[in-house]
């Protein structure tokens, strides 16, 4: 349910769905990775976790 939730916030938006996606697992995986990290982003973003996005 969140990934239509989510598609359907992306096209009111004007973005594209693919570009936005490759996005979120780039910034999913900077998270993992400790690149960025909760007290940065102010949330976790782990994969798995769709009610965070």
């Amino acid at each position: 349910m969140y990934g239509f939730m989510g598609k359907i916030l992306v096209v009111d938006l004007g973005l594209d769905t693919i570009s936005t996606g490759n996005m979120i697992a780039w910034l999913m995986n900077c998270f993992e990775n400790n690149v960025i990290d909760e007290d940065k982003l102010g949330y976790s973003i782990d994969f798995g976790d769709g009610q965070n996005l």
